[in-house]
């Protein structure tokens, strides 16, 4: 789910820090987390699969409603902002 934020966050160090964040909660949540679902939550992940896909996806999700909400101010001009989003004379960000 990163996909849907990567064309909206302009800068390079950005992009680098939410991978990192979710590759960092993703690990240590299969590390630490995936026993604690077995003990107290009687929930077995067998694979992982959880902590692979459905955290760093919930995370992404949040992630791409941040970088829509700053989409404005991430692009220089109108130029680039009618490039991503074509209906962007008739439409403000707002509605």
């Amino acid at each position: 789910m990163m996909g849907a934020a990567a064309d909206l966050i302009t800068m390079p160090g950005m992009a680098m820090l939410a991978g990192c964040i979710c590759g960092i909660i993703s690990a240590l949540g299969y590390l630490k987390l995936n026993d604690w679902c077995k003990r107290k939550l009687n929930l077995h992940d067998t694979c992982g699969v959880h902590f692979l896909h459905g955290i760093p996806g919930t995370l992404g999700s949040i992630t791409a409603v941040i970088c829509v909400a700053c989409a404005e101010w991430n692009f220089e001009n109108d130029m680039q902002l009618g490039q991503y989003f074509s209906e962007y004379p008739d439409r403000s960000m707002n509605t």
